[in-house]
């Protein structure tokens, strides 16, 4: 089973130790704020979520797509 291309939004709380929304600003808000000042990449969703692919906090590019084991003849 291969991971997930995005950190979960629990994992998101854990990198920018942002777990509720505090002083009128929402959770979300808070975590773009923290990802912003530690200069890491990433995407906000359309319902608000910043979205920070794996990769980014791995060190490295995303892995390859692995060939298909099997094909249809």
């Amino acid at each position: 089973m291969t991971p997930d291309t995005f950190l979960s939004p629990a994992e998101v709380a854990e990198l920018t130790d942002v777990r509720t929304g505090k002083l009128g600003r929402t959770r979300e808000q808070l975590q773009i704020a923290a990802l912003k000042t530690m200069h890491i990449p990433f995407h906000v969703s359309a319902i608000g979520r910043p979205k920070v692919a794996r990769a980014i906090i791995n060190g490295g590019a995303a892995q390859p797509a692995k060939a298909p084991e099997w094909e249809p003849a």
